[in-house]
This record gives structure tokens, C-alpha cells and sequence, in this order.
């Protein structure tokens, strides 16, 4: 029993971990891409796509599992890319805002 709660708990870690480094490997991609999240999003799932097919087609052609085509590693890629932009336009707002703030402050102090 303790040896089945340990593995699996063990698996579930492992998981997680790779689902995390797969969406933050698209992370900063979000962030280059700055148009309209749609194509944000249709980018990061074509990129993650050619990734995918390509170690397909390595396996297919050396004859050996070296690498799988894995549906998660598409979906948290593309996962990462929507949360890298969500992320880096949030951010950009809120430098945008403070920055409209720090001059509304200098125009103020002038007319003192």
C-alpha cells in the first residue's frame, strides 16, 4: 500500500514537472508575438505542432522510439504561448498606466 501511494505520488510529481517546463518552454513566446491573441495562439499551436510531428517523423525514419509524439506536450505548448502573452500584455498595461501617472504628476508639479 505504502509502496503504491509512493509511486504514484511519484508519477503525479514527474508529471506535473513536465507539464510545467512544456508550457514554460513556450512561455516567452507569447511575448514575442505581440498581435491579436488569436494568432498568438494558432502560432504557438502550428510551432508546437511541427515540434511534435518532427520527432514523429525521426522515429519513423531511424527505425527507433527515440522521442513520442505526445498530445499534453501540444497542449501545454500552446497552454504556455496563450499565458506568455496574457502575462506579458498585463504587464505592459500596468507600465503603460504608471508611466501616464508619473507624467500626470510631473504637469502637476509644473503648475505649482
Amino acid at each position: 500500500m505504502l509502496q503504491r501511494l509512493l509511486f504514484q505520488s511519484i508519477f503525479i510529481d514527474m508529471i506535473l514537472k513536465k507539464n510545467v517546463k512544456e508550457t514554460l518552454a513556450f512561455f516567452l513566446l507569447g511575448h514575442l508575438l505581440k498581435e491579436h491573441w488569436k494568432k498568438c495562439l494558432i502560432t504557438g499551436f502550428v510551432l508546437s505542432m511541427i515540434i511534435e510531428s518532427s520527432q514523429l517523423l525521426v522515429n519513423l525514419l531511424i527505425g527507433y522510439n527515440f522521442r513520442t509524439f505526445d498530445v499534453n506536450d501540444l497542449i501545454f505548448n500552446t497552454l504556455g504561448t496563450i499565458i506568455g502573452y496574457v502575462f506579458f500584455n498585463e504587464c505592459l498595461k500596468l507600465y503603460k498606466k504608471a508611466e501616464r501617472e508619473e507624467e500626470n504628476e510631473r504637469r502637476g508639479s509644473k503648475g505649482q
